[in-house]
């Protein structure tokens, strides 16, 4: 798959917004943004025993607060084959993504429920 230049400074202007909505001041979001390739099979499904990478941008907030955690947007070719989709990604969202030949996404790695000064 080819990320296009485009598609890749909206998503990485996205997650600059998205953190200076969360975090109104205090950092520069451009300081936590970084690329990066994402190809964990439990995550991202395989095919044929090979992973599919997904690209995009992340932040790593823990670098603020030690108790977050990472925020990603990726761009994904929606390859896999259906019952791989659904495995990974679920009913919902396996549904949402049928006829979609590429999309972009938003996650976050994890949060904690009681941040601690």
């Amino acid at each position: 798959m080819t990320s296009t230049t485009h598609v890749q400074e909206k998503m990485r202007l996205s997650l600059y917004h998205a953190l200076r909505i969360v975090f109104p001041s205090g950092f520069d979001p451009n300081m936590l943004i970084k690329p990066h390739r994402w190809g964990n099979p439990q995550y991202v499904g395989e095919i044929d025993s090979t992973p599919v990478w997904w690209n995009g941008w992340s932040a790593n907030l823990s670098e603020i607060n030690r108790h977050y955690r990472t925020i990603y947007i990726d761009q994904v070719e929606n390859i896999l084959p259906e019952a791989v989709r659904r495995q990974v990604f679920g009913e919902e969202f396996a549904d949402a993504i049928q006829n979609v030949h590429l999309f972009v996404v938003m996650h976050v790695g994890g949060f904690a429920l009681r941040v601690y000064p």
